[in-house]
Order: C-alpha cells, then sequence, then structure tokens
C-alpha cells in the first residue's frame, strides 16, 4: 500500500497530513495500484508532497502496525513538470538506505467538465425606433431558463450606438453558466435600447425563446423578437419588433494551464537586476545588493522565491540572468542589458545556483551606475520570445527585480505593449522603499494598456512591492519570517501566470499536445552553463532559511484550488543506485532524480554544515563531490573558495560608484571610493 502525504504549507507549520491511501495488493513486489489519490494544486507555491509504500499484514489502519518498506519526497510542481507528468524515485528506508525499491507517479488532473464553452456571433435587422431622433442604442441581455420557470441573466453585450441593423462583438459565455449539463434547456435573448427606458435595462424592444441544442452549429438562422404588450396592442397588425441573426454559435473548450505543462510546454525564465547606484555600495550593510550577514539580501530573496518554483517547469533548468543600468569592464560604458555573466557572450545560466551564482560574480565586476532603463530588457526577451515556434511548446517569464523608478516610461510602456502580442510574461518585485507608483501603472489591473493609439492584447505585467512582505526593518530577521515573506512573494508575483499563458494560447488559437504525444524535451545545456567545483554552492544544510532541502520547503494553500490527481503510481522490485551516483549523492537533494539517470560531469561542491552565512571573512575552499543528481530543487547561498572572495566581499574597486542616487543631476558628484568630488556627467557616456 502507498500513502500520500501533502505539505500543509509555510503559513500553517509545514507539516505533513495524509490525504489518501492506495488499495493493498497482496504478495506483490511490482506493484501497480488503480486507486487515485486527488489533491489540490497551485503553481504558484511550493508544495511537497511525500509518499510512504506499507508492506501490510492486518486489517489495522494503524501504519504503526505494518512494516515499513521506503519513501520518497518531492514537490507537486517537479512531478507535474516531468516529461508527461510523470516521476520516478528511489524509495529510502527508516535509516536512509537506498535499496528499498523504485516507486513511478504519474499526474493527471481532474475533468473540469466546466471548461466547456459557447461563442456566439449575433447580429439584428430592422428593429424598433425606440429614441427621439429615430434610432436606437441596442444590447441584449441573454437568460438561461431554470427548470422551476424563473430566469438568470448569464451575460449582457456592448451597447451598439444609433442603430437599428446593430452587430456585436462576438462573445463567450461557459457552457456550465449557460446551460448546465442540460443542453436541451431554453435560452432566452432579450434586445434593449439604453437609457431611453422606464427600467434600469433600458427600453424593452423584443426577445426570442429556444432550446440551446437548436442553436449549436447554425449558421445565420433568424429569430423574430417580440414584444407581447406591442402584439397585444396591435394584434393581427403586429409582425415582430426586429430580427435576431444568429451569425454562428460554436462550441469549443478552453484549456487549462496543467493540460498545456502535461503536453509539454516548457515554462523559460529570465531575471534582469537593477544595478544602479541608487542601490547603495555593496560592502555597506545598508545596500540592498549587501551580501553578509546572517539573512540575504532581498534582491536574492526575490530571485529564490521566483526561481525556486518555475525551475520545475523547464527540463533544461537554464534561466537566464540579465543586469542593467551598470558600467561593464572592460570599457565601463553604461550598459542597460547585459549577461550577469560578465564577459560570457550568453545570458544562459544553469540552474537556482547558476542564477545566484552570476549574480553574486556581477556585483565584484561592475560598476553601479544608472539610470533604471526597462525598455532594452523587455526588448530582448520579446526578441526571445517571438523566435519561438507558434505551436505553444514554450512561454517566456521575465522578472524584473528593481529598487527605484523607471527612466523611460515611455518606451518601457511601448514595450510592454509590443511584447503583450508574444508568448511572455512580465514580473517586476520592488525593493528598498522608493516610490512605486509607475510600477502600478504597467499593472493593468483596471484595462488594458494603451500608447499612441496602440492597444495591448492582454494583461502580462504583474508589479509587486517586496516590502509588504517584510518586517517593519524592511528585512527578514528570522528563518521562519524569511520563509513566510518568501511564499506570500511567491504567490502573489506568479498566481496570474497560469491565465496569463492560457489567454495567449487562447488568443492564438493553440491547443495543448496531448500528454501521450508531449513536445520533445529541450536538449541539454551546454558544459559551459554547468557549474563546476570548487566554485559555486553548497547544499541544502546550514545557511539559514534560503537553503531548506526539497523535503523541507513548505508552500500555502491560497487562491481558487485545482483540483490535481495521482494516478498509477507503480513500485518495482528493490533496485539500487549506480555506485557512481549513490556514493556522490548528497541526503538534501531527497530524490529528485529520474531512475539512474546523473549528468556526466555536473559537479557540485560538498554540502555545508555552517549554520549561518558569516558575517565577515571569506569562505574557505569547498571540496568537489562528483556528479550531481539532476532535478535539483533547493540550492543555497553561493559559496565560492577564499581565493575568489566571492563569500563575502571584499573592497571595490577604486572607482566603484555607489551613489546617492543623484548620478546624472547637475549637481551631483563624484560617490566613487576615493573620489575627488568631480561633478558627475549629467547623463553617461555613449557606448
Amino acid at each position: 500500500m502507498c500513502v500520500v502525504f501533502l505539505s500543509s504549507g509555510a503559513l500553517r507549520g509545514g507539516r505533513y497530513s495524509e490525504c489518501g491511501r492506495t488499495e493493498t495488493l497482496s504478495n506483490c513486489l511490482n506493484a501497480e495500484w488503480s486507486k487515485t489519490i486527488v489533491v489540490d494544486y497551485f503553481f504558484e507555491e511550493i508544495q511537497d508532497i511525500k509518499f510512504e509504500v506499507y508492506d501490510i499484514d492486518s486489517s489495522s489502519n494503524n501504519l504503526a502496525d505494518h512494516d515499513f518498506i521506503g519513501s520518497a519526497e518531492s514537490t507537486l510542481a517537479e512531478i507535474v513538470g516531468g516529461p508527461s507528468c510523470r516521476r520516478s524515485f528511489f524509495l529510502r528506508g527508516k535509516n536512509g538506505e537506498r535499496n528499498c525499491g523504485e516507486l513511478t507517479i504519474v499526474a493527471e488532473e481532474a475533468e473540469d467538465q466546466s471548461r466547456e464553452a459557447v461563442v456566439f456571433a449575433l447580429r439584428a435587422l430592422k428593429l424598433d425606433k425606440k429614441q427621439f431622433f429615430g434610432k436606437s442604442d441596442p444590447f441584449l441581455q441573454i437568460y438561461r431558463i431554470n427548470d422551476d420557470g424563473s430566469s438568470q441573466l448569464v451575460h449582457r453585450t456592448e451597447v451598439v450606438p444609433r442603430s437599428l441593423y446593430p452587430e456585436w462583438k462576438p462573445f463567450e459565455v461557459p457552457m456550465q453558466q449557460l446551460c448546465g449539463s442540460n443542453r436541451n434547456r431554453n435560452i432566452r435573448f432579450d434586445c434593449y435600447s439604453y437609457g431611453s427606458g422606464t427600467t434600469k435595462s433600458g427600453n424593452f424592444i423584443g426577445g426570442c425563446e429556444i432550446a440551446f441544442n437548436k442553436l449549436v452549429g447554425k449558421n445565420d438562422m433568424e429569430l423574430p423578437l417580440i414584444n407581447e404588450k406591442k402584439r397585444n396592442k396591435k394584434g393581427s397588425k403586429y409582425v415582430d419588433s426586429g430580427r435576431l441573426v444568429f451569425v454562428s454559435v460554436t462550441t469549443h473548450r478552453n484549456y487549462s494551464f496543467l493540460e498545456f505543462i502535461a503536453g509539454g510546454t516548457q515554462l523559460d525564465f529570465s531575471v534582469a537586476v537593477d544595478m544602479t547606484a541608487s542601490n547603495g555600495c555593496v560592502t555597506e550593510p545598508s545596500s540592498l545588493h549587501f551580501i553578509g550577514g546572517s539573512r540575504p539580501n532581498e534582491y536574492h530573496l526575490a530571485i529564490r522565491a521566483v526561481a525556486d518554483i518555475c525551475q520545475h517547469y523547464n527540463n533544461s533548468k537554464t534561466f537566464d540572468a540579465m543586469g542593467f543600468g551598470a558600467k561593464i569592464p572592460p570599457q565601463n560604458f553604461v550598459n542597460h542589458c547585459f549577461p550577469l555573466n560578465i564577459g560570457n557572450n550568453s545570458f544562459a545560466v544553469f540552474g537556482v545556483a547558476g542564477l545566484l551564482e552570476a549574480y553574486q560574480r556581477c556585483l565584484m565586476s561592475c560598476i553601479l551606475y544608472g539610470p533604471t532603463n526597462f525598455a532594452p530588457i523587455i526588448s530582448e526577451a520579446s526578441k526571445k520570445a517571438a523566435s519561438y515556434p507558434r505551436d505553444g511548446s514554450r512561454y517566456q517569464i521575465l522578472l524584473i527585480i528593481t529598487d527605484g523608478c523607471i527612466c523611460d516610461f515611455d518606451q518601457t510602456l511601448s514595450a510592454v505593449i509590443a511584447a503583450s502580442y508574444l508568448p511572455l510574461s512580465i514580473i517586476i518585485v520592488g525593493v528598498g522603499a522608493e516610490n512605486f507608483d509607475k510600477m502600478n501603472e504597467l499593472d493593468a489591473d483596471d484595462g488594458l494598456l494603451t500608447y499612441q493609439g496602440r492597444k495591448a492584447q492582454r494583461d502580462i505585467v504583474q508589479f509587486v512591492p517586496l516590502r509588504q512582505f517584510l518586517n517593519n526593518k524592511g528585512m527578514t530577521s528570522s528563518s521562519v519570517e524569511g520563509t513566510l515573506a518568501s511564499a506570500q512573494l511567491a504567490k502573489e508575483v506568479l498566481a496570474e501566470i497560469p491565465d496569463q499563458l492560457t489567454s495567449y494560447m487562447k488568443l492564438n488559437d493553440i491547443k495543448p499536445r496531448p500528454s501521450t504525444d508531449p513536445f520533445p524535451l529541450p536538449p541539454p545545456p551546454p558544459q559551459s552553463f554547468l557549474p563546476a567545483a570548487p566554485d559555486g554552492v553548497t547544499g541544502s544544510r546550514g545557511l539559514g532559511w534560503v537553503v531548506a532541502p526539497s523535503s523541507q520547503q513548505t508552500g500555502f494553500v491560497a487562491g481558487l484550488p485545482q483540483a490535481y490527481t495521482t494516478t498509477s503510481a507503480m513500485a518495482s522490485n528493490p533496485t539500487t543506485v549506480p555506485p557512481s551516483c549513490s556514493s556522490q549523492m548528497s541526503p538534501g537533494y531527497g530524490f529528485n532524480i529520474m531512475a539512474s539517470q546523473c549528468p556526466p560531469t555536473a559537479q557540485m561542491p560538498a554540502f555545508s554544515t555552517a549554520g549561518a552565512y558569516p558575517a565577515s571573512g571569506t569562505w574557505s575552499s569547498v571540496p568537489s563531490c562528483g556528479s550531481k543528481p539532476s532535478g535539483e530543487s533547493s540550492i543555497g547561498f553561493m559559496v565560492a573558495p577564499s581565493s575568489t572572495g566571492l563569500g563575502q566581499p571584499g573592497p571595490p574597486p577604486p572607482h566603484y560608484a555607489f551613489g546617492n542616487g543623484n548620478a546624472f543631476s547637475q549637481s551631483g558628484t563624484d560617490n566613487t571610493i576615493g573620489g575627488t568630488g568631480r561633478t558627475q556627467p549629467s547623463a553617461p557616456p555613449p557606448p
């Protein structure tokens, strides 16, 4: 028997609770269970899940009365994001032994009948005149007729001004809302003239009623609009008050986010970090880029909160790491879109580890400058998204982390509108205590963005200020607070991604591939992307709250739950991990590997047992531990040999600009280390 446990989430302590048991199979070493276990899935959070397998010898419901065979831990995202929503794990015994068998989990989304929708295209002919000047402002109200004869409004069209021959925009109504499971249910269409009558809906022109089944698939079908009061008054002379034309009535299925993921859609994740001088000198504890002490800075927290979730939806585990607003060696010209891996012609880095390492290395190589321009970053992400095949195989998420106001707002607005037509979503996280009013304008919750006559196709921007999740001092002060802040931030910024992805697919008439025939997996990253020992990161032990292993990471329930089932769980004969992998696997990774597969040259350093990030000094050299298992899910703060000085930043170069935010004002002065008080230029020199 297999027992499934799901974490209760960070806000409720992160404890596991049982959510289901399979049936018991007798005398079987290669079990294939038929019972499905249903759990709620949330894209925007880390949901730890645990599987325990028992040998059942009695009818007792107490698990302690049965022989424990082994367990496996993972995250729901890792299973859902796997090829065909399928993952295999080696079972571990009570003492951590790895020869207890192999467990395969297959997940599929629970069927949801509410996704079917009806699309209407309607127009009208020869409507009655309801206004003084011989015109009407017609609109339609659509009602479902309930079993008891009552009616329920399900849709209202827009008003077509001054027309007796209106043509309304096509509109969509969920099938469940329109007629439920009864396709023979009657639907009523009432036509009104806006603002010319005594009722709240306007002046009634006429209506018609018909069974839904008689409408589906019909083209240019006409029905008379009848006004009973006028018919009773005019008698046999009355014909109708106009005619309603059903240009087309079609049904279709609204595909879910999980259907696209199961079909192999990969989420590409890019992060852009604000490297402007207003962040402060990186060696000062007051700097937003300061790396030291016992807690991560706000940039690190934001990167980790989003990347830890997004990494499970891209099998290549590569991210694009970008910076903007800094002077880049060797020419030291200001650059508004450069790789965090300075000196590398590619933005790509491998895994969350490589992302954080590139961020730290960049801090020690570039000169913080300015101004804060978003348009080049968004344009670069748009260029990549525009290169994707138009088949739904890839979708990009761009995370921009910034401490200040946008200096190129008009250009950014134009770039966002252009990007709204591409497979791209933009997340903006504000760090520090700046005024972020302009960012809220980009987060078009009140209507689609417009600029110079052009309108965005959809809402793709989500802005969140990080400070709303932090304590009054502006930064997390404990492991618990850090975990909660990270979980809350991820929930807030990622909650809209599923709807944004499905809206793009729908607007472009893209259907998901079947899970039995998903898109081919992306190729493995080049060797240059893989973290090399001894530089890199420690694993899952002892760098504070930010480095909890996958087995200890916690999410929390928020938003509308989506039923998700884990099905066809299978356990095979005990299988050992090949010595080349088993001897080098760290417990912090849990079992995030696919049946004995290990990258041949992905080197990782040994796991640290330090209790906290050091407040001063540098890290010592970290030995190599050989090949890292695939499917990393929990990497901690970057740890580098003392020779590189990345563990604790040393003094910056003599010309390192940290500024007071006025680097581009006419009265600004040289705020560099060892500066001479020279007047700063009013604008950065051209490259």
